[in-house]
């Protein structure tokens, strides 16, 4: 892959460690409800953001001619690509837009909506608040969109750090 040819910009954001202690903190204290969500094969949920081919990979057999004048056509966000963790932040930015999630002004992967805070670093999310049917009401409308996620019930560990409460 060749910047500027096949890719242009690479950066995707994850949630500042502050905002995940201070909403650990708050979620303590304040007893309230908590959840952990890891969004399954994250990266091919998104589309493609561009046509983007590539050589026909080991074990892969073509009946006729040379492997080498084949190509595969992408259709799906992959996990290898450059540009991949932007291309499914973007995606699910506008997906949590349409739910009714508000972007934070200060941390880009912390969203609000209807007393519920959402947490995102990359392909893994906490969501907390007072209310666990608002949390379960979030949890239902994000498996509406279509997207694919697992629901850990309690946070206890996130991103390899132990929480204990």
């Amino acid at each position: 892959m060749q910047k500027g040819i096949d890719y242009q910009l690479t950066y995707a954001p994850v949630v500042k460690w502050s905002s995940i202690r201070l909403t650990m903190l708050l979620t303590i204290l304040k007893g309230w409800k908590s959840v952990q969500l890891d969004y399954v094969h994250a990266y091919p949920q998104a589309p493609i953001e561009k046509e983007i081919y590539m050589k026909v990979s080991v074990g892969i057999n073509i009946t006729e001619g040379a492997k080498e004048d084949f190509a595969l056509k992408m259709i799906r966000n992959i996990y290898g690509q450059k540009q991949a963790g932007r291309v499914w932040n973007k995606y699910l930015h506008r997906i949590l837009s349409k739910l009714g999630f508000v972007q934070s002004q200060v941390d880009e992967c912390v969203y609000y909506r209807d007393g519920v805070i959402y947490l995102l670093y990359t392909d893994d999310s906490i969501l907390s608040s007072r209310s666990e049917t608002k949390i379960r009401q979030a949890i239902i409308d994000i498996k509406r969109s279509g997207l694919k996620i697992t629901i850990e019930e309690s946070v206890e560990d996130f991103l390899g750090v132990h929480i204990k409460h």
